[in-house]
């Protein structure tokens, strides 16, 4: 039995299949990967930082006339750095579908841009600085596990956003009517003119406007006044034109209407115009804040050259009322408060350069600098 048992033993083991010593063994079939599963119950707690991108538009309405407010195509941009936190909890069901409720909320100092209100009414325009300080939302979440670690899902619920405004300029409003000379185009509102006589304003002679197009001014009787322009004429030094443009309306502008030109800025010399600060008026009817630093004759490339002054935007170290053009400023005015407490004008904007893209320079036309030429064109017509 004993012999039987071995023999049976060695022919079992020699049974097995042959193979040479340098033949290679077959590959053992591999495994599937063992399959995580994924559990999305549970809470969280989030945060981060980001940038943020704003623009509010909107007309507003209040009181009754004759002292109606009116907020015309308040325009204000909005950016900068902002944080947040958050929390939540879901819960996972069915395999595949996730339900949860969160909240957040987002802070900021820096999420801040101008604003302008003009007013039909009590006063002129008002401008300043609009910030979003913060904001928080709370909602619900619905999913769908498209993969064991991977969420689609719609979320719903109620947010808040505070905007808080501070006033920069708040002597522009009622301060008896400095700036009703300041008008705008009827085509486009957020172009702005300088009325200099009962019958004339300045323009750009680069972008100009033509006969028949109608001009509007807020008057101090707090009433909307329209005037038609009949003609326009380049003012020209030495035989070459300028950047500056006399344009004359059908019609004088009756006393009654409470529209008061705007006087030039005069001095004996140019010296004196040097680190006066200026108010900017500019497109989208803003206002913002420059200082005079130079004075010169500017050849624009086009055929005209013109007397100008230059102020400049620091892009690192501007203060919150200094401001630089942008496209659409042309024609729009500065202004200095001068010696008497009224508003003079200095310059109608012309061009910026953004080249070195450390300093903006901003050129206006020097206005009182052609004050002769003006004053003989006024007269005769």
């Amino acid at each position: 039995m004993k012999k039987l048992a071995f023999a049976l033993a060695a022919s079992a083991v020699l049974a097995g299949p042959a193979m040479a010593a340098d033949m290679a063994a077959k590959a053992p079939r591999p495994m599937a990967a063992p399959v995580i599963a994924t559990n999305w119950t549970g809470c969280y707690l989030s945060g981060g930082v980001g940038y943020q991108f704003d623009r509010v538009r909107h007309e507003t309405w209040g009181g009754s006339a004759p002292n109606e407010l009116r907020t015309q195509q308040s325009d204000s941009s909005l950016t900068g750095w902002y944080g947040t936190v958050g929390a939540g909890c879901d819960y996972q069901f069915n395999s595949r579908w996730v339900v949860g409720l969160f909240g957040d909320y987002t802070f900021s100092d820096d999420v801040r841009g101008d604003y302008l209100v003009r007013l039909t009414g009590p006063g002129d325009v008002t401008v300043g600085r609009l910030k979003n300080d913060w904001s928080w939302a709370i909602g619900g979440r619905l999913g769908y596990l498209v993969a064991p670690n991977v969420l689609t899902y719609v979320n719903g619920g109620y947010t808040q956003t505070h905007f808080k405004g501070i006033a920069l300029y708040d002597r522009f409003v009622n301060n008896g009517g400095l700036y009703t000379g300041v008008g705008w185009s009827m085509a486009e509102p957020n172009r702005q003119f300088a009325l200099v006589s009962p019958r004339h304003f300045v323009l750009p002679s680069h972008w100009g406007v033509t006969a028949g197009t109608q001009l509007r001014f807020l008057g101090s009787d707090g009433q909307l006044h329209t005037y038609t322009v009949d003609s326009t004429t380049q003012i020209s030094e030495n035989g070459t034109p300028t950047d500056l443009t006399l344009g004359r309306l059908t019609q004088t502008v009756p006393l009654a209407d409470g529209v008061a030109p705007l006087p030039y800025l005069r001095f004996n010399n140019e010296f004196q115009y040097w680190n006066k600060a200026l108010q900017v008026f500019g497109f989208n009817a803003r206002v913002g804040a420059g200082t005079i630093s130079a004075i010169g004759n500017v050849d624009l490339g086009n055929g005209t050259i013109s007397r100008m002054y230059r102020f400049d935007y620091t892009v690192a170290a501007g203060g919150q009322d200094d401001c630089y053009f942008v496209t659409g400023d042309s024609g729009s005015p500065s202004c200095v408060i001068a010696p008497n407490g009224k508003a003079a004008l200095t310059g109608t904007h012309t061009a910026v350069d953004t080249a070195s893209g450390v300093t903006y320079s901003n050129y206006d036309t020097f206005v009182p600098h052609y004050v002769a030429q003006l004053n003989a064109l006024t007269s005769a017509k």
